[in-house]
C-alpha cells in the first residue's frame, strides 16, 4: 500500500506564523496520510521551553499529529537547535516517535544519514560555541527547573538576538568536508538534512527547505527523491 516516506524541516512553528500552521495542517490531513512515515528533521517550532507548556495554540498541533498516526503513517520527528528541549513527553502526546541526531536508516534499498545539520556548519563557529552550551544537559535540567514565564522570557531574547545576527549574516552553509565524513562515517549513501535553508537534491545530499516562505516538503521513494508541492 505504501511506497514512500516524506520529509520535512525548519517549519519553525509559532502562534505569530498562523499561516504555516495552516499549512501543515492541510498537509498533514491530505499528502501526509498516504506515506508510510514521516521525518521531521528539526526546528519543527520558532523555540521549544520544554514539554510542559500546555500553551493553547500547542493542542490542536498535538492533535493533528495524533490523527496523522491513526491514518498509518509513522511520524519521526528529531529535535533540531531550536527546539532541543523537545522531550518523550511531547512525543507520548502525538504519538510520534523521537530521532537521535544523527540517525541511520534503511530505504529503498539506500543507507541515508538522518541529521538536522547544524552540527555540521563548522565554520560557524560562534553557533558551535551555542550549541555545546544547549546540549549541556545541566544546564538543560537548570533551565527546565525555571518558571515557565521565565524560560519563554528567557527564549525569546535569544530568538530576537539571533534573527538579529540572521539579518547581518545568514546562516552559514555546511563545510563539504564535514558531509564527506559524516558519509564515510555512518556508511551511508544518501545525507538528508535541514537547517540551512538552502533547498538541494543531489546524488549524495538532500537539503530541505524552510517552510516561511512556502511548504517545502521531499518525497522520496524507489525512485529517489523529489519536491513535492501541498494541495
Amino acid at each position: 500500500m505504501y511506497q514512500h516516506s516524506l520529509f520535512i524541516s525548519d517549519l519553525h512553528l509559532s502562534p505569530q506564523h498562523t499561516d504555516i500552521t495552516r499549512h501543515l495542517f492541510t498537509f498533514l490531513q491530505q499528502q501526509a496520510r498516504d506515506a508510510q512515515c514521516l521525518y521531521i528533521l528539526g526546528d519543527l517550532f520558532d523555540y521549544w521551553i520544554g514539554d510542559d507548556d500546555s500553551a493553547p495554540w500547542l493542542s490542536s498541533i498535538k492533535q493533528q499529529f495524533k490523527e496523522l498516526t491513526r491514518y498509518g503513517t509513522t511520524v519521526y520527528i528529531m529535535p533540531g537547535n531550536r527546539d532541543f528541549l523537545l522531550g518523550t513527553s511531547f512525543a507520548a502526546s502525538t504519538n510520534c516517535h523521537l530521532l537521535a541526531d544523527p540517525t541511520v536508516i534503511q530505504l529503498y534499498e539506500k543507507t541515508i544519514l538522518l541529521k538536522h545539520g547544524d552540527d555540521l556548519c563548522t565554520d560557524d563557529l560562534s553557533h558551535q560555541k551555542f550549541r555545546s552550551y544547549t546540549h549541556n544537559t545541566r544546564l538543560q535540567h537548570y533551565f527546565l527547573a525555571l518558571p515557565l514565564c521565565t524560560r519563554h522570557w528567557i527564549a525569546k531574547r535569544i530568538r530576537h538576538a539571533s534573527r538579529q545576527r540572521q539579518y547581518k549574516q545568514p546562516i552559514a552553509d555546511i563545510n563539504p568536508q564535514a558531509i564527506t565524513q559524516a558519509l564515510q562515517q555512518h556508511k551511508a549513501d544518501l545525507l538528508i538534512h535541514g537547517h540551512t535553508h538552502k533547498p538541494l537534491i543531489t546524488e549524495h545530499r538532500c537539503v530541505l527547505g524552510t517552510w516561511e516562505s512556502q511548504p517545502y516538503v521531499l518525497r522520496f521513494d524507489q525512485n529517489g527523491a523529489q519536491q513535492i508541492g501541498i494541495n
